[in-house]
């Protein structure tokens, strides 16, 4: 199993990052075009998309795992073989109106000799680059930005 780490300083108090994280319906709204076809209905605490990859897309189906409002949000998928195999939210805050946020995503790559070059040839750049995007969005979208307004990106 492979983890990607990434964080982004937040102009948002923790309260209010963690209950935008937990609305999961609404993460077509600010996640990156890398992510699409989201899966409707969208359900609370699920999310249901695909990501795209260098010679695929991989699933991204990920369900609340557990919550300590305000500060930690964890996801699992169900089954092996998507995209992410876990995602974690862990927020810190450092203000009122400000927070660390750090994503780390644990997915594993896909099978043999073949799989293990596209990883590490691609696929880990991509995934990495999605978390990257997404955390770049999310923090517009917290702040109040028009650049990650709904539309923007993602695809509902």
């Amino acid at each position: 199993m492979r983890r990607i780490r990434e964080d982004v300083h937040v102009h948002a108090g923790a309260e209010r990052a963690f209950r935008f994280l937990e609305a999961t319906g609404r993460y077509a709204e600010w996640l990156p075009r890398s992510f699409r076809a989201f899966r409707e209905p969208r359900p609370e605490g699920v999310l249901d998309c695909e990501l795209a990859l260098p010679l695929r897309s991989a699933r991204v189906r990920l369900e609340a795992a557990g919550r300590e409002p305000p500060r930690l949000l964890r996801f699992r998928a169900p089954a092996p073989g998507g995209a992410f195999d876990a995602l974690v939210w862990t927020l810190s805050p450092e203000g009122p109106d400000d927070t660390h946020l750090l994503a780390e995503a644990a997915y594993t790559p896909p099978g043999g000799p073949a799989g293990a070059i596209l990883d590490l040839l691609a696929q880990r750049a991509h995934r990495r680059q999605a978390l990257r995007d997404a955390l770049w969005r999310l923090k517009q979208a917290l702040e109040g930005s028009a650049a990650a307004a709904p539309g923007g990106g993602g695809g509902a």
